[in-house]
């Protein structure tokens, strides 16, 4: 399997940088919360959704971490929904949206945002960060994916409702399971793999396969 990396890590310096780092995690949460409701359409999201990342690859800059991202040959232009399935919502997780933004510039020379829908019984304590991005909290209606043009990463704490959402929606997903690892010398390495896709056409066609298909694809998660 090929994969990518979102970064090289600089931990030695995230010491000497500590001061700053924080006076720009303030600032960033004062901009979030400032700026939380209202984008004015998809262009409006997609430079707020740029400017979180720029504010993530900082951050990810000074962590003992690397970012992989597997099998993404099996991405393709039109995928409008990325899933991934987590026991706790962590910040690790969202990554994924800013490895496949990168995958999709470099693959077809096009910047992508993408919107983060995050179904959890609990919000987790960095939500304030994502203000600016007014992430989703349940399924959207159709009313929004017709009007809202940007690939949707889904992050579920339940397999349930995974599989609803898939149900619902649909829409081309694609799968990732999030594998982290850990040693003294490397740090942490956070891989998200492709473990399979559900395509559109499948689901219009024949709905009880795509239901065979879809619960042998959770229960690999």
């Amino acid at each position: 399997m090929e994969s990518t990396t979102q970064n090289r890590t600089l931990f030695p310096l995230s010491i000497l940088f500590f001061p700053f780092i924080v006076l720009f995690f303030l600032g960033f949460s004062l901009h979030s919360w400032k700026n939380r409701f209202g984008y004015k359409g998809n262009r409006d999201y997609s430079s707020r959704f740029f400017f979180f990342k720029r504010f993530h690859w900082a951050i990810s800059q000074l962590a003992f971490r690397k970012e992989v991202l597997e099998s993404y040959n099996l991405l393709t232009r039109k995928d409008t929904f990325a899933c991934i399935y987590c026991k706790r919502i962590n910040w690790a997780s969202l990554s994924l949206a800013f490895l496949l933004s990168n995958y999709y510039q470099k693959t077809y020379q096009k910047a992508r945002a993408f919107k983060f829908c995050v179904i959890s019984e609990s919000k987790p304590n960095w939500w304030v960060l994502l203000s600016s991005l007014e992430p989703l909290t349940q399924m959207p209606d159709s009313k929004f994916l017709k009007e809202f043009d940007c690939p949707i990463i889904c992050l579920s704490t339940s397999i349930a409702k995974l599989k609803e959402l898939t149900l619902k929606s649909y829409k081309s997903i694609v799968f990732f399971r999030f594998e982290k690892f850990f040693s003294w010398k490397t740090g942490f390495l956070n891989t998200f793999r492709v473990v399979g896709m559900l395509s559109s056409n499948e689901l219009l066609r024949n709905v009880g396969k795509s239901e065979l298909k879809l619960t042998q694809i959770l229960e690999s998660l």
